[in-house]
């Protein structure tokens, strides 16, 4: 929480200025948020990629146990 006193000639410039910090402080969230999830989306589709390929090998691998002469 932030707690301010307008101290100043010009109260609505520090109004103005406060804004400003609040909205560089809510992009720069943004953009680390934006940047977590990007990189848990990477993760993700690394993970399903393996996942993929671990069912592929499972198919092919049962396929080859149907396949056997008995």
């Amino acid at each position: 929480m932030l707690l301010l006193v307008l101290i100043g000639e010009n109260p609505l410039f520090t109004l103005l200025q406060l804004n400003k910090l609040e909205e560089d402080a809510f992009y720069g969230e943004s953009q680390k948020i934006r940047k977590n999830l990007s990189g848990d989306s990477h993760r993700l589709r690394r993970t399903i990629k393996l996942l993929d390929n671990q069912q592929h090998l499972r198919s092919w691998t049962e396929a080859q146990f149907i396949a056997l002469p008995l």
